[in-house]
């Protein structure tokens, strides 16, 4: 299923489920979010176990056990290791996502050699926040943007958190170059699923993500 990993990958907690499968399921979690604690996660795990499909886990660099300090983390960062799991899967594997809010955006971007390989026969995307970072950054006056600066995070108040999630400054930047636009997915079927009264996400960015997407023959 996976191949040796690669030295970039050390310290960051991954559980793979060997089925003998030829296809592996990869769970790719979103902002603070651990898949010990993902009801997601562990549906996965039953669902892998039915269908005997392989499953690979993970946890983000500065999440759950992995290495890393949350604060000193990007989304180029979470996308380069996500990429040297997916070139870890073994080649013959046929390869599926599942990808839970910023998830998304990060599988997007890390599967690109998947799409071009038509190796990703499927990609469900679940509340996809590819747009929070600039959500935001324009939501801040300047001198709040000055201030974050100085600090280096921003805090922002959760329903799923007694403490404010914490956003560094480092994230926000550094998530401003990775776009999604006229973004290439191949024969990969896609699916993005989106609450209609969703109000961490708006359900329109799953719609201007599905219209970003070319070549791809799923549906909202």
């Amino acid at each position: 299923m996976l191949q040796k990993l690669p030295p970039v990958l050390q310290g960051i907690s991954i559980q793979t489920f060997n089925r003998f499968s030829n296809k592996t399921l990869v769970y790719i979690p979103g902002y603070n979010s651990t898949f010990e604690n993902s009801i997601k996660a562990k549906n996965l795990i039953t669902l892998s176990s039915m269908e005997k499909i392989n499953l690979v886990l993970y946890d983000h660099y500065g999440h759950g056990k992995s290495i890393g300090n949350l604060k000193d983390a990007t989304l180029q960062r979470w996308v380069d290791d996500t990429k040297a799991i997916f070139d870890s899967i073994q080649p013959q594997q046929n390869v599926y996502i599942v990808a839970s809010s910023m998830g998304t955006w990060i599988g997007l971007l890390a599967a690109n050699d998947l799409f071009l390989e038509n190796r990703c026969k499927g990609f469900v995307g679940l509340g996809s926040a590819y747009l929070f970072t600039r959500r935001i950054l324009d939501s801040l006056t300047d001198s709040q943007l000055e201030e974050i600066k100085q600090s280096g995070v921003f805090r922002k108040p959760s329903k799923y958190s007694k403490e404010p999630y914490e956003y560094s400054y480092k994230l926000l930047e550094d998530s401003l170059s990775l776009t999604i636009q006229n973004y290439p997915v191949g024969d990969c079927h896609v699916e993005l699923i989106h609450g209609l009264h969703d109000t961490d996400v708006p359900y329109s960015d799953s719609e201007t993500l599905a219209q970003n997407l070319i070549g791809n023959n799923g549906h909202m």
